[in-house]
């Protein structure tokens, strides 16, 4: 039955969401990694129109139920990638973490990247202060806009993780570490 298939499709991805925030490093890289997994096929699928027929047509079936899947889980991913990378997630996910980020980014419209943003940053355990929110900012829309690399999202979020890591991150706030990171990030 197709409506059982895409119960089920769209249960794993939301237990995929729910599972990224596990103590356990492989529970939680392995549903980073299948998370990318489906938003980057999804990209994929819904630009490919070159494809034998039975693909576009199989894309045009499977593209709608993949959309929603993410449309779902899109807001709280987002949000628990940003508070992991604030020094939350074990130091071994943030490269699957930044990568799922980057996938993200890179499909949703302009508007909704900035405000899922903004938002993320926004949460308490961001504790740098407003210039690194802004460098954070900076460095997300050029992730939005594929004008960098996933790599350079993987560096910012080892940069922000290491600085959330003292009992002092708060006191870092407008400090020479904050201005050595947005001289890194060009910001």
């Amino acid at each position: 039955n197709d409506r059982e298939g895409e119960g089920l499709f769209t249960l794993s991805v939301e237990t995929a969401a729910s599972c990224i925030h596990e103590k356990e490093v492989d529970v939680a890289r392995s549903s980073m990694i299948f998370l990318k997994t489906v938003i980057d096929l999804k990209g994929s699928l819904s630009q490919d129109t070159t494809g034998s027929e039975s693909n576009v047509t199989r894309a045009r079936l499977i593209v709608p139920v993949m959309d929603s899947a993410i449309q779902r889980v899109r807001e709280d991913v987002f949000m628990c990638l940003i508070t992991g990378a604030c020094g939350v997630f074990p130091r071994e996910v943030l490269d699957p973490a930044a990568s799922v980020l980057f996938s993200l980014l890179r499909i949703l419209s302009a508007e909704d990247a900035e405000a899922l943003s903004a938002a993320a940053l926004n949460q308490k355990q961001f504790l740098l202060g407003q210039e690194a929110q802004l460098v954070v900012l900076t460095v997300l829309g050029r992730c939005s806009k594929g004008t960098v690399a996933p790599s350079v999202l993987m560096d910012c979020f080892a940069d922000l993780w290491q600085m959330h890591q003292g009992d002092d991150a708060g006191a870092i706030a407008g400090g020479d570490v904050i201005m050595d990171f947005a001289r890194k990030y060009g910001a």
